[in-house]
């Protein structure tokens, strides 16, 4: 059986340090694409941008004063259907 799991994980970039989260989230983990809720211009969601591209991580820019990123993992699992007892 082949299963699908969404999960979202939510981070704020609005100091260097976030950004740096950010990064060592994604080295960790890739996610499968992101979302990032900033105003245009705004310079620690360039930066943000910058780091996701650097990873290959596609990005929707999604116009909000939040200064957040949300990162989407999307997995396929497969399972054994066989049950055994």
């Amino acid at each position: 059986m082949i299963d699908v799991s969404s999960e979202v994980v939510n981070l704020t970039v609005q100091s260097d340090s976030e950004l740096n989260d950010l990064s060592d989230w994604i080295n960790r983990d890739q996610p499968t694409r992101a979302e990032l809720y900033c105003t245009d211009g705004d310079p620690m969601c360039e930066e943000a941008k910058q780091v996701l591209d650097l990873y290959g991580v596609p990005t929707l820019l999604v116009p909000s004063g939040e200064q957040t990123v949300t990162l989407i993992y999307e997995r396929i699992l497969a399972r054994d259907c066989e049950q055994r007892f």
